[in-house]
């Protein structure tokens, strides 16, 4: 299957409402199971873990308050922040989650929170974003208080289908997601 069919199918499937309750009902059970694992689990499951800490920058469910925050509650909260270029764009798919994409013109600061967590946390975040499939995990720049600091952030391809046609046009150059998970434009003074 190409990239192309790829997202072809994935646009078919979040129409799907049966689908869509029983991807939400596996999601559920997935962060429920990795949240309970012991650590000789989660290394039996995906190999001896490291004590390697790295910076993650999230601006949608992964956010405090939001649903899938579950696997970041033991990870270490650096605050809210924003990335310091103004190369992205957000785009809200189906009404219930967001997805940013890179620009390379009329881009956009993104809001969220930076956490430092460790590889196992991280693996359950790729796992969560499909990373390389549905989302990728990419190095930003964002700031953490004064200095600038490099974090991992989750892109969507701009060629996927589930981004076409789903563009907001907004004339700020910051945007964030709230908690109903609507994309909203949010003026820095």
């Amino acid at each position: 299957m190409n990239e192309s069919e790829h997202d072809k199918n994935m646009a078919e499937l979040a129409n799907d409402s049966e689908y869509q309750k029983w991807c939400d009902e596996r999601e559920a059970e997935t962060n429920e199971s990795l949240v309970n694992m012991t650590d000789a689990e989660i290394e039996a499951n995906f190999g001896l873990q490291s004590t390697v800490m790295t910076k993650v920058f999230v601006y949608g469910s992964l956010k405090r308050g939001f649903g899938n925050h579950s696997l970041l509650e033991h990870a270490k909260y650096l605050g809210n922040t924003e990335t310091v270029n103004c190369a992205y764009k957000m785009h809200p798919l189906f009404g219930s989650f967001p997805a940013v994409t890179a620009c390379t013109n009329d881009g956009y600061s993104i809001i969220g929170e930076l956490y430092e967590v460790d590889e196992r946390t991280l693996q359950s975040l790729d796992m969560l974003e499909g990373n390389g499939s549905m989302y990728t995990r990419y190095l930003t720049q964002v700031y953490d208080g004064p200095q600038v600091v490099e974090a991992w952030m989750y892109m969507m391809p701009v060629t996927s289908q589930l981004i076409v046609g789903s563009e907001v046009h907004r004339t700020d150059r910051y945007v964030y997601t709230d908690s109903r998970h609507n994309t909203q434009e949010w003026f820095k003074v």
